[in-house]
């Protein structure tokens, strides 16, 4: 069964370039606007990784990280946080986020984090 990955991410071309990639590698990949969407998405899809986008409408990603690490592990569902912004890391490795990329990123990079990611957890 393929493992599958939860892109929040507000550009709908990211998710798509993202999603292409990722299927191309044999991922499943379901998708959410905003973090208050990705929870939804989340509970109903159980995914294995989550792709975070940072600066979204509704629900930032650092919101969804404090709401997402009240009610689960990240241990067991890792974030990669995507951003475009430098200086994010620090907050979020304070919520227990590890992995980070900035965009735009490389799909060989982005394939290997996820990997490595999903192989930690």
């Amino acid at each position: 069964m393929a493992q599958k990955v939860l892109i929040i991410e507000d550009d709908s071309d990211v998710v798509e370039s993202i999603k292409l990639r990722l299927e191309a590698d044999h991922y499943e990949v379901v998708s959410a606007a905003n973090g208050e969407e990705g929870l939804k998405v989340f509970e109903a899809q159980k995914p294995d990784l989550i792709l975070l986008d940072v600066t979204m409408p509704v629900m930032d990603g650092h919101t969804f990280v404090k709401i997402f690490k009240s009610k689960y592990s990240l241990r067991d569902v890792p974030i990669i946080v995507l951003t475009g912004k430098d200086g994010m890391e620090d907050a979020f490795r304070l919520e227990g986020v590890r992995n980070f990329l900035t965009k735009p990123c490389n799909a060989d990079e982005l394939l290997q984090k996820i990997q490595d990611s999903l192989n930690q957890a």
